[in-house]
């Protein structure tokens, strides 16, 4: 790391110039939870964005819940109102993404912007249909990728609408905080007992996390209620959605996708059945 400049602007306009500059290579400090070996950073310039004000967990006027870039996990697992929203799922996955201590250092930003960061959070806030807002004027749908953003952009924000849906998040990993190998996050929409609306997103079956066609999923569901009349439609869309050469040393790629069609099926139940939420140890 050859790092020249450490810089704390007070305003995300002097932070953007500052990011913009040609002669230098300037980054901005946003922690995932896979934080990048010193060594590996090429940085010449480091941004420290702490006083322009993106540490925050609010809602408003038009029914959604804005969370600041810098906002830790460890503020998210705390956060009462969080835990009230979409069965709880926010709050959990934030939690289970990494240990305590960790959780305290690591933002939002930091973690959805790294690809080597828990995957949980990301896929959670993929089925909220939540958009990340970024300085200058910029809207950007999950997964999040470097190339969505120019050099002087600023993610200052994620903006979820607030929906009434019953959630559920299942996953397969080494250990207990150990990052999932395969993971799979559902959120439904439930009138009348029946399913009307369904959003699911899955990792470890391709390169980033990805949305599943859903619309179909539900076709059979509708007339009476869950049924085993989902579970082919729900394992054919998963296995069309996934990369068939996606693997690592921790599994092959027809073992990701078979564990990805376990786990979507019993992420559905889960949400229909749902009726108190995650249980969430702030």
């Amino acid at each position: 790391m050859n790092l020249k400049e450490y810089r704390i602007p007070s305003n995300i306009e002097e932070a953007s110039e500052l990011l913009a500059r040609k002669d230098i290579n300037s980054q901005p400090i946003l922690l995932g939870t896979y934080p990048t070996p010193l060594h590996e950073r090429t940085w010449e310039a480091a941004i420290d964005l702490r006083q322009i004000g993106l540490t925050y967990i609010d809602t408003d006027e038009a029914n959604f819940i804005r969370i600041g870039s810098l906002t830790s996990l460890q503020e998210m697992v705390s956060s009462k109102s969080l835990q009230k929203h979409a069965s709880g799922i926010l709050p959990y996955a934030a939690q289970i993404a990494a240990h305590r201590g960790l959780r305290n250092l690591a933002n939002i930003g930091g973690t959805l912007l790294s690809a080597k960061s828990a995957p949980e959070l990301c896929l959670a806030l993929m089925v909220l249909k939540a958009t990340v807002i970024c300085y200058p004027d910029n809207e950007c749908d999950l997964p999040l990728k470097p190339i969505d953003l120019n050099a002087e952009s600023i993610i200052t924000e994620i903006r979820i609408p607030i929906q009434s849906v019953n959630t559920g998040l299942e996953r397969v990993s080494r250990t207990p905080l150990d990052k999932s190998i395969v993971c799979s996050a559902v959120a439904l929409e439930v009138h009348e007992d029946n399913i009307t609306d369904i959003h699911i997103a899955v990792s470890g079956i391709s390169e980033q996390p990805i949305r599943i066609p859903a619309m179909e999923i539900i076709a059979p569901s509708i007339a009476d209620s869950i049924s085993s009349k989902m579970t082919e439609p729900v394992n054919k869309a998963v296995r069309d959605t996934a990369d068939p050469k996606y693997s690592d040393y921790l599994g092959s790629a027809e073992y990701r996708i078979e564990i990805a069609t376990i786990l979507t099926n019993r992420a559905i139940k889960k949400a229909y059945q749902q009726t108190n939420g995650y249980t969430v140890q702030a």
